[in-house]
Parts: structure tokens; sequence; C-alpha cells
């Protein structure tokens, strides 16, 4: 026999082998560990990207196990949307990042669900709508506005994050490659660029269909899925940032008039640095962001409530932590005060929920 079959039939059973560990690999990773399932996005011609509607399953990493059920809009959020409202049940809509999405906890633990049910005890049944999804920047929220006021809240809320500031604009090295970015042009008027719309790349989209590639690229970190990070460019008291904060204050000050002529009342609250209150390794980007805020609140007449005194009379009282150590979201914990904080806030300035007289989101 010649070498060249000998070659050829190891090489078939080398490949054989190889594809026989791959098959027993996968099937041991599907029945014996807790690999995560993916809220897979898809393309949209106004916002660049959304979550597919109707998947559900469980995010996993290292620090939790968590369950998501993306509903029929394409949001986190146990129940289904409509336009339609119950006689009396006033609507709340919450607009965010990763922090409004909160796949890091079960869905039904997440801020909307938890405010709604403390209203509840407090006899304010409410509808709480969630609008939330990984990477999304105050441009991605000011665009997905007109959507929420289609689904007619009485009030509408907008969660700040650091990184939204950098994510809105394209001269502050943000990492954000999807989604709506706005500039400003040489009179100062509002520029809306080119909106980056999302495309799925073929081969992760199969690969991920696996539980090997799912376990290593989703559970143990290996992969980004969501925004890859960038490196902030400039000082924030650079003219850039400057910029990026007058392009930010615009376009929540237009959420803010487009809310209002809408019928909805409109807020701004903030994500309060967990830095502020013990050791944590999530440093803030922007040096005091809620002074900036209040700053533009003033400026463009919208109301910003600073929701970091719920969260520091909490931690004295407590001494529990906010947010996961690996990756700096909010915890189940987190999600409870930051309702709290909202359910106070509601109670005064909603009128809807309060019962008391109208016109109440001025600052």
């Amino acid at each position: 026999m010649s070498r060249r079959p000998k070659w050829i039939f190891r090489g078939l059973a080398l490949l054989l082998a190889g594809a026989s560990f791959l098959l027993a690999a996968e099937a041991a990773f599907r029945i014996f560990l807790p690999v995560s399932d993916i809220p897979y996005w898809e393309s949209d011609p106004v916002l660049g990207y959304r979550h597919r509607p109707g998947l559900q399953g469980r995010f996993v990493s290292r620090s939790y196990n968590a369950r998501f059920r993306i509903n029929n809009r394409g949001w986190n959020n146990p129940s289904d949307y409509s336009a339609r409202k119950g006689k009396g049940v006033p609507r709340v809509a919450i607009v965010g990042d990763s922090y409004v999405e909160a796949l890091q906890v079960d869905v039904e633990r997440s801020l909307g669900p938890e405010l709604e049910n403390l209203l509840k005890r407090e006899g304010k049944p409410v509808e709480i709508y969630t609008y939330g999804i990984s990477g999304a920047s105050t441009a991605y929220a000011h665009d997905l506005l007109p959507e929420v006021l289609r689904d007619r809240p009485d009030c509408v809320i907008y969660l700040f994050i650091d990184n939204d500031l950098k994510d809105s604009v394209p001269f502050l090295g943000s990492g954000q490659r999807w989604g709506p970015l706005y500039d400003l042009d040489q009179q100062g008027a509002m520029r809306r660029l080119p909106v980056r719309i999302y495309k799925s790349r073929l081969l992760n989209r199969t690969l991920s269909h696996l539980a090997l590639f799912r376990y290593f690229w989703i559970n143990r970190g290996l992969g980004t899925f969501g925004q890859a990070g960038g490196a902030a460019l400039d000082s924030p008291a650079s003219p850039e940032w400057q910029r990026g904060w007058q392009v930010v204050g615009g376009l929540v000050g237009e959420m803010a008039v487009a809310s209002r002529a809408a019928g909805a009342s409109f807020l701004v609250i903030n994500r309060p640095s967990s830095a502020s209150f013990y050791p944590t390794g999530l440093l803030s980007e922007i040096e005091s962001p809620e002074k900036h805020l209040a700053d533009l609140a003033a400026t463009h007449d919208f109301s910003f409530v600073d929701i970091g005194p719920w969260f520091s009379q909490d931690w004295n009282t407590k001494h529990e932590p906010f947010e996961f150590p690996d990756d700096y979201h909010w915890n189940r914990h987190g999600h409870e005060v930051a309702a709290r904080a909202l359910k106070d806030l509601l109670l005064e300035r909603c009128p809807s929920i309060s019962g008391g007289p109208g016109g109440s989101d001025t600052p």
C-alpha cells in the first residue's frame, strides 16, 4: 500500500475523532452547564439596531444567571406592549441603555416590574413600559421617543448613564458601532448624522447556535456581546466634551418638548456612581455628571433629579452593594433601590399617579 492512502486514512481518522470530540463536548455543555442564551439583535432603519421580538431564555455570566423575555416590541419586559390603555390605569415609560434592559437580573425583578409592584402596594395600579437596550445613548433615546409616545405614556423617564454622552457624538472616541449620532453645524444647530445600521455577521450568528461558543463567548466573557468599549479622547473639560454636552442638552430638551406636546410629563434621572459610597472599580467617565445635567435642565427646560440620595441612604442603612463586581450593572438590590426612588418621584411629580394637578415636569 502506498504512503498516500495511509495519510488519507490517518487524516480522516483524526477528523472523525475531532468531530466526535466536539459533538460530545457540545452535548456535555448543553446538559451539564448553564450556557447563556442570546437575545439577538436585528437591523432597524431608524435606531440602527434593536432586539428581535419573541425571544426568551437565560443570560449567564460568572456573576448571574437571569431570565429574559423579549416582548412583542423587542424589549426585555414580562408584558407585551399595546397602545391601548386600560381605563384609569396610568402608564410610565422608562427609556435607557442596558441598565433599563436589565439582562443581569430576572426580568420579573428588574426596574420596571419592581416599580410597578411598589406602586400597586401604594394603591396605585400603573403600567410600566421599559425601553432599554445595551449601548443605547442619548441620541438613541431621542430617536426612539416617537415610538415610545405612540404607546401613550403619562410620564416618560430617561435614565442617563455616563457613556450616553460620548456614544451620542462622533468625536469622543466611543466604541459604539451602531445607532444614531448627532453633532452641531457651524451655526450651532442640531445635525443628525447617517444612522449606523447593525448587520449580523453570518459566521457569528452560525457559531452562536453552538453551546461551546456561547459558553466561552458570553459566560466566560471572552467575547463582547453588545458594545465594544472605546477610549474617550481628550479631557472632560475639553472643547470637544463641552460640545458633546451641548448636543446632549439639545437632544434631551427636544425630548422634553415632544413629551409635553403628547401630554406626558418628562423626567431625567441619573445612575449614581457607587464609588461615592464604597470602593469599586467602576469609575465615572464624567466628573460630576449630576452638575452637568442640572445645568442643562435649567438651560433646556427639562426636569432632572439626582437619585443618589436614595442610594446613599440605603448604603448607610444596609451596606449592601448595588452592582455585580465583574461588569458593574445593577444587581437585584440596585434595581430595588432605583425603583424606590422612582416610586417617590412619580408620586410627587406625575399627576396621573399622584392625583394632583397637571403640568409638573418643570425643573
